[in-house]
């Protein structure tokens, strides 16, 4: 998850400040101020300004530049490092130098690499020469110095890109078998297309909308907000319209989910049911995308941007109408003119489903803690919820599975109310503030919605208001926990101004400031024993593999997470009787240590976990070698996908009654449902959280 996307995205977003100029370098100088007064009043545990923030500053500011180390030199950094232990100074009032010698070194150092990249790329490559690029960035900053070494280390760097661009990410093993590595046909156009797209993206940075200062002054910013905590971070006005937008049930939107496959093409990832690029019926999952016109423009080549480029272009608010070109899986080349649209909770987020078999089991998938930021009258996630279970109860659902795996959280009211559906009014979660205030999170609602069996599933990616939720139904014995442990985000954050003079209160500021927002850390989140699920996650009652295990990030990964702790508030709170959970894990165990999948899973996702390891360390750089790590890995992941969806037939999936004139009357509707149907049938989690429902029904049964 790290280098995350919203630290990424930060590199195209339109910043603050120039430190070009005296005038737009004393206002960088100003939000920087600003900010640090803002961290150090309200920040749950604000850092020391001090020679060590100064440099972790330094190094997080150099590593969202310069990754990959292959635009600085040693020398580079070696003018600069006289500025890693006064940071602090700076921000304490002292001069305000660094942005500025950083900016004149910046644009050489661009300019420098533009003609060493335009040198390597356009001579031939031999491909077939073992040879391994060092990919190790624990020990960063690790810049080489001019000449030799610095050549040498840009010229595998490339090699690696061509590479990249040679050896398709999705063979099936019909085509890996057919392919012969060492034979290259396309090495010139591989190397001429990484050329474009290296050329491309430093043309971006010395043409920054604002000039280049503007872009290391958000840059720099947002490295001191990151050293703070991994969620506190600087945003422009347009970024947080874009992160607002996320956590609303209604945007709009075109429905679609991009990808950057391993050819570097962009590629659709996932359609949202119900959104405009769905109803075209002329776009599908798999097309690349080549072009895009927006109504009224000139069409925008997509050739050699990267992922986070195409995300700001697509996700321009101002913008209503494309014409999008993609490639087909056949080769053709198709224009389609979509229009954004509302993709509202009605066709996109929550829907309730009836698994039918032996049990009538009811179904609920919540992708995330949606409210509406601009209309808090209006409803959210839980009331959708609760809706959907009041259809399902119509139709006598024994047991309900809640489904919260890759949810990543959201409105932390939403995660509040939607654990009051499942108990009677009582503490859901507890905080601890920048004074060390504690406050005990209550449902007020007496009375629940639904009080039968009922399963929780969570995976890591299951994060922050998702594990408030997982967290509160396992302590008060309301439900059994099923997956793999959450992510550990034990924190919340606010969106306000970065304006020590806005009047601070503990919700997120209206969106009509047109300077820096800051999204803060104010306070740290806790069981309602008093424990802290901060890097720790939610273990489940049940483990199941889990296969992102392998490849995922999780909070204790990221530098400068909290530290967990715990407190002494007591939360008043009944638990219910204990759950069977012993009997459940061991007939759940049994069932796993025979299914063939399962022992599959596991051997696989243990393969890859080693195998994504020794990549992220060495990356063999002939064709052969690099074709063999590429297609490994991705035979895995297609391999531990197809196990995770592997259909047993254990139940038929349905709608509840209530739906069923709905769907019949509307075909796009029944559309929807049916896609919904698949991935629910199919799904290797639900199946094993279906059997543990079962198991717990005739245990109930039993004790009566």
């Amino acid at each position: 998850m790290l280098i995350k996307k919203e630290i990424i995205t930060i590199l195209t977003i339109i910043g603050v400040c120039s430190i070009l100029s005296g005038q737009t370098n004393e206002t960088c100088r100003k939000e920087a101020a600003n900010m640090m007064a803002l961290i150090k009043n309200h920040h749950v545990s604000p850092p020391i300004i001090d020679n060590i923030f100064s440099e972790h500053v330094f190094n997080s500011f150099f590593y969202q530049l310069d990754p990959d180390a292959i635009y600085f030199t040693a020398e580079d950094y070696s003018k600069l490092e006289t500025f890693k232990y006064r940071i602090d100074d700076e921000l304490n009032g002292n001069s305000w130098n660094f942005l500025k010698e950083t900016g004149n070194i910046y644009q050489k150092s661009l300019r420098r690499t533009d003609s060493i990249f335009n040198t390597i790329l356009t001579k031939s490559m031999d491909l077939t020469k073992p040879e391994s690029l060092i990919t190790d960035t624990s020990h960063y900053p690790n810049f080489y110095k001019s000449g030799t070494d610095y050549n040498e280390y840009i010229r595998k760097w490339l090699k690696k890109q061509v590479l990249r661009q040679l050896i398709a990410p999705n063979y099936g093993t019909d085509s890996v078998t057919k392919q012969n590595p060492t034979r290259v046909t396309k090495e010139e156009d591989a190397r001429k297309k990484t050329l474009i797209r290296q050329q491309r993206e430093i043309k971006g940075l010395l043409e920054y909308p604002g000039g280049i200062g503007t872009f290391l002054s958000s840059i720099y910013l947002n490295s001191i907000a990151l050293c703070s905590d991994p969620h506190t971070e600087y945003m422009s006005d347009k970024e947080t319209q874009i992160f607002k937008a996320a956590l609303s049930s209604e945007n709009l939107s075109f429905g679609i989910q991009v990808d950057e496959n391993n050819l570097g093409e962009i590629e659709i990832k996932r359609l949202s049911p119900g959104g405009p690029a769905w109803k075209s019926n002329e776009l599908n999952e798999g097309d690349i995308i080549l072009k895009i016109q927006w109504l009224g423009d000139k069409e925008q080549d997509l050739y050699g941007m990267n992922i986070y480029e195409t995300d700001e272009i697509l996700s321009q608010p101002d913008k209503k109408q494309m014409t999008i070109s993609v490639r087909k899986k056949d080769g053709s080349i198709k224009k389609v003119m979509i229009i954004k649209a509302k993709i509202t909770q009605d066709n996109n987020i929550v829907k309730g489903y009836v698994l039918n078999s032996t049990h009538k089991i009811g179904y609920i998938s919540l992708p995330g803690f949606y409210t509406s930021f601009e209309n808090q009258s209006s409803e959210g996630c839980a009331n959708d919820v609760a809706k959907e279970i009041i259809k399902l109860q119509k139709d006598k659902i024994q047991g309900l599975i809640l489904d919260l795996r890759f949810n990543g959280g959201g409105s932390m009211n939403e995660a509040i109310d939607l654990s009051g559906i499942f108990f009677d009014y009582g503490p859901v979660a507890m905080t601890k503030d920048h004074h060390a205030n504690q406050s005990v999170l209550k449902d007020m609602n007496k009375g629940s919605i639904y009080n039968g069996p009922l399963v929780i599933l969570v995976n890591g990616q299951s994060a922050s208001a998702s594990e408030v939720v997982a967290a509160a139904l396992q302590d008060y014995n309301r439900a059994v926990i099923v997956g793999n442990t959450t992510f550990g985000k034990a924190s919340s954050q606010i969106i306000i101004p970065n304006d020590t003079t806005y009047a601070f209160k503990e919700e997120s500021a209206p969106l009509k400031q047109n300077s820096g927002f800051l999204k803060l850390t104010i306070n740290r989140l806790y069981r309602i024993t008093g424990q802290s699920i901060q890097q720790r996650g939610v273990i489940p009652d049940i483990c199941v593999p889990d296969i992102y295990t392998a490849i995922s990030e999780k909070e204790s990964s990221y530098a400068h997470a909290l530290i967990p702790d715990s407190i002494t508030k007591k939360s008043y709170f009944k638990p219910l009787n204990p759950l069977p959970l012993k009997e459940l894990k061991e007939k759940s165990m049994v069932r796993q240590s025979t299914d063939a999948r399962l022992l599959e899973l596991n051997k696989n996702i243990r393969e890859l976990s080693e195998l994504y390891h020794s990549k992220r360390l060495s990356v063999p750089l002939d064709i052969s070698g690099y074709h063999d790590v590429t297609i490994k890995t991705v035979n895995l992941i297609n391999k531990l996908e197809s196990i995770s969806t592997t259909s047993m037939g254990l139940f038929s999936v349905e709608t509840c009654n209530f739906d069923d004139s709905l769907i019949n009357f509307d075909p796009e509707t029944k559309k929807i449902y049916e896609y919904y149907y698949m991935n629910i049938k199919d799904d290797m989690y639900i199946q094993e959280a279906y059997n543990i429902l079962v198991d717990f029904i005739e245990l109930n049964n039993t004790i009566k």
